[in-house]
């Protein structure tokens, strides 16, 4: 019977090597950043990595559990690869319940020591050890090279490996994390052979590098590690498990980021469009920022876009992005009250200060961004009140992405939203939904899994929604949305305002869908994935 593997021409295929092999399987995030640097730091110690990039996660947060097509394929490429270790990267906590029921299904098919790791599994370890047996709670490059040596020597004792929670019977042997290497140059670049590369979604199989397949954006971070205390976020729970244990903070040198556009540029070719830097704050370090513009502009000269905070969006920063030919800088405000974000979020930004950063973008020329997170359950009628105002001081164009806000497991927000009653146990309901629905196997077709994130949205929040939204369009005047925020009716029945902002984002959508035709950036890939969700998604019917 013909494998996955025999359709693949022999330049693609894999050659064995003598060190052991590891095949990391990537839930819902075909970037896999992390993992490929894994692979990157691992095959210059000369091991075999391979990447099974098992479904994207789609438009708005939503991921489909994978089909019995796709689970066909992945273990058919598992067959052929035989590989000696296997691991699950997790970084979307809404998949655990697929990420539980592939261990299992792997557990029950193959001798190999199975990893779990990823971002959920660093910030909710004690749940995800439950089912796993081994818990890698750190930075995995040095953990899982630990592992391929022992099982070299034909060793399958893990328990004292730092970085590792390791499970046996209904003990748990917590290991504690290593200190993080201080220079993130060892680790390499992420390589771009084809070999060892997969990438299964839509009953398909591609047995090559697919990072570019939406948009021709190509995701990377020059650093690791935020100095913001956000409570909604996991960057300050990471940096405090490194707490008198190393720096976990750290970031590349120029010239090795560099050397990865350089590398990005010669694979991808005309079709990279994009580079997006997906640190939680990119160039945190003046003077390093000022080295990367020029370096940047100089040699790779490809838009980019990146991520800014309020208070480190100042003359400087914005200046030196702008010269290293930055597309759009990306900025969280999160909420326009001052009190929310101080109280709530720790944020100490004033709202002063985030309309100058706004200023300085327009200064010097660089398109932002914004995201905004508009369901905050501590909110009253004065803190909205606050955002609406805040946005519409604010010159247009820009553009703004409100969002609904998620509990991520073992956050100071989350701690204290179940401690209020205000949200159960983080992902429970996505679960369990998981669970029923692969209970006898996998779906023949596409289906979404149900989220807690995408909870209804109560009149009032509606209300404020549109009302922010319209005050973002620039063919709507600021001074019509405020007679519309003056209208008892449209607060007890908020439905025409919907209806009129919703009118109002399909003809800004409409409009910059033309903008990325004429730019070349409305691909093939995109279109299908769009239409694919209308025809899938009740939410969309």
């Amino acid at each position: 019977m013909e494998t996955s593997l025999d359709r693949l021409s022999p330049d693609v295929r894999l050659t064995r090597t003598k060190k052991a092999s590891v095949t990391i399987i990537v839930l819902y995030d075909l970037h896999a950043i992390g993992a490929r640097s894994i692979r990157a730091y691992l095959r210059k110690k000369g091991y075999e990595v391979n990447i099974i990039c098992l479904k994207l996660m789609v438009v708005g947060g939503q991921v489909y559990l994978p089909t019995q097509r796709e689970l066909d394929l992945l273990f058919g490429v598992l067959d052929d690869l035989q590989s000696d270790v296997i691991g699950l990267s997790l970084c979307w906590s809404a998949a655990v319940g697929v990420a539980e029921f592939l261990h299992k299904e792997i557990k029950s098919r193959y001798d190999a020591p199975i990893l779990v790791g990823g971002v959920h599994a660093i910030m909710d370890t004690e749940r995800t050890s439950e089912w796993s047996d081994i818990t890698c709670v750190g930075e995995g490059e040095l953990a899982v090279e630990d592992v391929l040596k022992r099982v070299e020597q034909g060793r399958d004792d893990f328990e004292d490996i730092p970085d590792l929670w390791v499970r046996k019977g209904d003990t748990v042997i917590r290991n504690p994390k290593r200190p993080p290497l201080p220079n993130l140059d060892e680790f390499g670049i992420p390589d771009f052979d084809d070999t060892g590369q997969f990438f299964i979604d839509f009953d398909e199989l591609h047995c090559n590098d697919q990072r570019i397949r939406q948009h021709g954006i190509y995701h990377t971070t020059a650093s690791r590690g935020c100095p913001m205390q956000c409570t909604f976020c996991s960057s300050p729970m990471l940096r405090r498990a490194y707490i008198n244990n190393g720096t976990f903070m750290r970031v590349r040198s120029v010239e090795n980021v560099i050397s990865e556009m350089h590398a990005a540029r010669e694979k991808f070719g005309k079709r990279l469009r994009m580079v997006d830097f997906t640190d939680d704050i990119f160039g945190l370090n003046a003077d390093w920022l000022d080295e990367f513009a020029e370096t940047y502009r100089r040699e790779i000269g490809i838009s980019f876009v990146c991520f800014q905070h309020p208070m480190t969006a100042n003359d400087r920063v914005i200046a030196a992005l702008k010269r290293a030919g930055i597309g759009h800088i990306r900025i969280g405000l999160q909420s326009g009250s001052p009190r929310i974000r101080r109280e709530i979020f720790k944020r100490s930004e004033s709202n002063e200060r985030i309309i100058d950063a706004h200023r300085l973008c327009r200064k010097h020329g660089v398109r932002p961004f914004y995201e905004l997170i508009t369901d905050i359950p501590w909110e009253t009628e004065e803190d909205r009140q606050q955002t609406l105002e805040m946005v519409m001081q604010m010159r247009r164009p820009f553009r703004l992405h409100m969002y609904t806000l998620s509990y991520m497991p073992g956050t100071e927000l989350t701690k204290r939203a179940m401690a209020e009653g205000i949200t159960d146990e983080p992902y429970k309901a996505e679960v369990k939904f998981v669970r029923k629905a692969l209970a006898n196997g996998a779906p023949t077709e596409q289906v979404l899994i149900e989220q807690e994130v995408f909870r209804a949205v109560s009149p009032i929040q509606a209300y404020w929604r549109a009302l922010i939204g319209l005050s973002v369009r620039r063919f709507v005047p600021r001074s019509f949305v405020r007679v519309l925020a003056k209208l008892p009716s449209l607060r007890q029945n908020p439905k025409p305002l919907v209806i009129f902002s919703r009118m109002a984002s399909y003809l800004s959508n409409g409009y910059r869908g033309l903008e990325m035709a004429v730019h070349g950036q409305l691909t093939f890939a995109t279109i299908r994935r769009y239409v694919g969700i209308v025809l899938r998604s009740d939410l969309y019917k």
